[in-house]
């Protein structure tokens, strides 16, 4: 985990998601790649069937792209299908925002 730099965050860490706290049994501990300062900001889960259609898969990953240009942090449990295609569609538009990567476009 120190190569990738992933870091490991505690429910008790002032790091954490306020949220993800008043969550039924929240999870103990986090791992996280990446700037954790954007826990806290404003995020919406998107989630659904690992075989996922392509239409699915389309209009996932459009409206990711288009809430990430809203400002919305994108939350999933990274699982293949839609979680994956959302993950895409934020990439995608923060890799334009920073000029630094791009995706093709998935049909």
């Amino acid at each position: 985990m120190r190569i990738l730099n992933i870091k490991e965050i505690l429910i008790g860490d002032e790091r954490y998601p306020k949220i993800l706290k008043e969550i039924y049994d929240p999870p103990k501990k986090l791992y996280v790649l990446g700037d954790e300062k954007i826990l806290n900001e404003i995020g919406i889960a998107i989630i659904g069937a690992r075989k996922a259609t392509q239409y699915g898969k389309k209009i996932t990953y459009e409206f990711a792209n288009d809430l990430s240009k809203l400002g919305f942090n994108i939350i999933s449990g990274l699982a293949v299908g839609i979680d994956s295609f959302a993950h895409l569609g934020t990439l995608q538009e923060n890799c334009i925002r920073q000029n630094s990567c791009s995706f093709r476009e998935w049909n």
